[in-house]
């Protein structure tokens, strides 16, 4: 398996858009519509059922996105910030990955068959056109990247017990018939391991019970910062709310070295799986933070939530 993420950088309609009309539904909508028009049944497939998919999709950065859905600089904000937005499409299924080059080649190819609105993708009654693909980490888009598992396992550390992780878009669980829009250390790393484990070809350390058991013996939060809540519009007359935000993870109490091992291995594959509900439609986003020191270094940090 090859985790890899691309970006479509798309150009709106007019540069001053209102982001009402966006929401997960019409992402996810754009992405099937792409994978439909090479192989019909792979993206029948991706839509049936109720299981994990092999994909996430989302915007980034999120919090371009407004009419009360995104914030930046604790204002709200009804417009698009940039003349553009990025759609982030993100694989765990090595097949899938193909099926949508190949469609983009056929829509940025001058007679590719999609007729005049080939280089175009619908989101709703919303026309955006395909400005650019970055499908390369020479391109050095922060939101793509690919390496293979075999990469992600040999690189997976075995002495970091502080895991800083970037909640990019709105982050939320389901725990029963509750909703939880909380960085609860259990439900983000369960939530990695069961994505992860579905995904890798081999097994894991762990089982599940033995996992969670650790996850709720040694894993706690060190410190959060700017964690906020946002809403996040999932289709039409649904709206969730959800966490984004940066939370430290810390391994506590001397656990064995497979379970620090696999908790670093999750954090890393994050940015391939998301985690959470909706994924698929622009919830999620996750990522472990690229540059932030770790508490050894600096000391030390209180716990922020502004």
């Amino acid at each position: 398996m090859m985790p890899t993420s691309i970006v479509l950088r798309l150009t709106p309609p007019q540069v001053e858009l209102a982001y009402r009309d966006l929401d997960g539904a019409h992402i996810q909508a754009a992405f099937l519509d792409l994978v439909r028009e090479v192989a019909p049944e792979v993206a029948m497939a991706l839509h049936e059922g109720n299981r994990l998919r092999g994909y996430a999709i989302g915007v980034v950065p999120f919090p371009r996105i407004g009419g009360g859905v995104g914030r930046r600089g604790g204002e709200r904000s009804d417009r698009v910030e940039d003349p553009f937005i990025d759609l982030r499409i993100a694989c765990l299924d090595d097949a899938l990955l193909p099926v949508i080059l190949e469609a983009l080649i056929g829509r940025l190819t001058p007679g590719g068959g999609g007729g005049d609105s080939s280089s175009f993708l619908h989101f709703g009654e919303m026309l955006f056109s395909i400005r650019e693909v970055f499908a390369s980490e020479r391109s050095a888009h922060p939101w793509v990247a690919s390496v293979t598992e075999e990469e992600l396992e040999r690189n997976a550390s075995s002495l970091q017990t502080f895991i800083p992780i970037d909640f990019v878009s709105p982050t939320l669980f389901q725990v029963g018939d509750v909703q939880l829009p909380l960085p609860v250390p259990a439900l983000v790393f369960g939530g990695l391991y069961r994505r992860w484990g579905a995904a890798a070809r081999g097994p894991l350390p762990f089982d599940a019970a033995t996992f969670e058991m650790l996850l709720e013996r040694h894993l706690t939060i060190g410190w959060v910062r700017r964690l906020k809540t946002a809403r996040w519009r999932v289709s039409k007359g649904t709206v969730l709310t959800g966490f984004f935000g940066e939370v430290v993870f810390q391994i506590v109490r001397r656990p064995p070295s497979a379970f620090i091992r696999l908790v670093n291995l999750l954090a890393d594959a994050a940015f391939f799986t998301g985690v959470g509900k909706h994924t698929t439609q622009g919830m999620g986003m996750i990522r472990r933070h690229p540059e932030r020191r770790t508490h050894q270094e600096t000391g030390g940090e209180g716990n922020s939530t502004s």
